[in-house]
């Protein structure tokens, strides 16, 4: 995590790989989804369309399994961006959305907003709404949102 939050995202891959192959020998189903979860979002600032919806959906079928709500955002708000990438903007805004949502309903929200307002921002821009864009932008500045390493702009956006 630690090289995900300092943009080593290379490197982050490589560290939820190995956390992610002793955690499976143990059994611990709750770090998986977070080893699954931050891998995925390690491929995604990477640009790495394949890894990072393959990462989303384990992280999605076993977060829905252990009832992770964070989780299951966390992986629709990567599968979102993995369908914008596809320019699938209908799924894309779609799980865009149910991310938000899920996220907005906790007693604590996720502070992790950004990985579905990217996606959000760009569609709107795509067809011309400013204002659509603006209102989805105006959630990047929440006090409670994170950003991974400390960069607003994702690679490829």
């Amino acid at each position: 995590m630690i090289e995900l939050c300092h943009g080593d995202f290379d490197d982050a891959v490589k560290q939820c790989g190995r956390a992610l192959t002793m955690v499976e020998r143990v059994g611990d189903l709750v770090l998986q989804s977070r080893c699954l979860t931050y891998r995925a979002v390690a491929y995604r600032r990477l640009a790495d369309v394949g890894h990072c919806r393959t990462e989303a959906e384990k992280t999605l079928e076993l977060a829905t399994k252990l009832g992770m709500v964070e989780y299951i955002a966390m992986a629709k708000a990567n599968l979102a961006w993995v369908a914008w990438r596809q320019e699938d903007h209908a799924e894309a805004e779609k799980l865009a959305t149910e991310a938000l949502d899920l996220w907005h309903r906790m007693d604590d929200p996720y502070g992790f907003d950004w990985m579905e307002l990217w996606p959000l921002i760009a569609i709107a821009l795509h067809r011309q709404d400013s204002s659509a864009a603006i209102g989805f932008a105006h959630g990047l500045l929440v006090e409670k949102s994170t950003s991974i390493a400390g960069n607003a702009v994702e690679r490829n956006s």
